[in-house]
């Protein structure tokens, strides 16, 4: 038994895995976590936090506030302000966190933090609740496209198939195509050895068949919606060379939306912060949006 907690990570799977059935593990797979790491480094870069004055680890801040939803600052004599995961012993009159507790390994006892006192709560949203669900149900629908588009493109590379009286014949097909599709000529020896109907298609009309151009098209628009939701600026895909400045200004109303509500929490725990430790820290958001403009001509 050692003294680490459980950690939120644990605390996840149980729940994720509890709300399946037991057969149902297709979520956790290389392509969903490919794509989970690719969104969360996405939405890294929507934000730009100035932790300098604290001495905080940037990684560790964003870490807890963007897959968790919120991590606490607490003052202790040993280290000063820190940052750690933490455990609510008392709500407010407003269901807010009132009282927090907080374990560290490297300190003897438990933290008692009263917030607004001796300690900070920096949260994402108002619900306590991180981008994780977000960043996970945009990295399943690409992971989908993904495994779609490799098994199209399997069945587009697929040739042709003959049937054969014998092994023998078998074999003899095999090799001849083997070498065709190495660019070496097709030459079959004898009618009997190709058969009556000649090489035909395993997969007819490949070519109607063949989606992985549409496929990587809506896999653009997927990706698009996600850094629309998460408030990075992005290309509409209306495939319209020129977009008039009122549909622009909706779109930067609809990519702003989100991380607005998650701009405010976090700097209001900035402020509190500086309240009561005077120690100053600021986010903005990297991208600008447009406030109005006249329709383009």
């Amino acid at each position: 038994m050692n003294d680490y907690p459980m950690t939120y990570a644990m605390q996840e799977y149980f729940a994720e895995f509890n709300m399946q059935p037991s057969t149902v593990k297709g979520r956790i797979n290389d392509a969903n976590l490919f794509y989970r790491r690719q969104n969360y480094n996405d939405l890294y870069s929507a934000f730009k936090f100035d932790l300098t004055a604290a001495g905080w680890t940037l990684g560790w801040f964003r870490f807890w506030v963007f897959h968790y939803g919120s991590v606490a600052a607490v003052y202790t004599k040993k280290f000063g302000w820190i940052l750690h995961p933490y455990s609510i012993l008392e709500y407010d009159v407003d269901y807010q966190p009132k009282k927090i507790s907080v374990h560290c390994r490297f300190i003897d006892n438990d933290i008692i933090g009263i917030v607004g006192i001796n300690c900070v709560i920096f949260h994402a949203f108002d619900d306590y609740f991180g981008f994780d669900d977000i960043v996970q149900h945009y990295a399943e629908k690409l992971a989908s496209i993904d495994k779609a588009v490799d098994v199209n493109l399997m069945n587009a590379g697929i040739g042709m198939i003959a049937e054969a009286e014998s092994k023998k014949q078998a074999d003899e097909i095999n090799e001849a195509y083997g070498k065709a599709s190495t660019g070496q000529p097709l030459v079959i020896v004898g009618k009997k050895t190709l058969g009556e109907d000649g090489l035909q298609p395993m997969i007819p009309d490949i070519a109607s068949r063949y989606i992985t151009d549409k496929l990587l098209i809506d896999k653009r628009k997927v990706r698009n919606e996600f850094l629309t939701a998460v408030g990075i600026k992005n290309a509409n895909m209306d495939k319209r060379e020129r977009l008039n400045s009122q549909e622009v200004e909706a779109n930067d109303d609809e990519t702003r939306a989100l991380v607005t509500v998650a701009l405010e929490n976090l700097r209001k725990g900035f402020k509190d912060f500086e309240v009561i430790s005077g120690v100053s820290c600021s986010v903005d958001l990297r991208y600008t949006y447009e406030e109005g403009g006249e329709e383009d001509a």
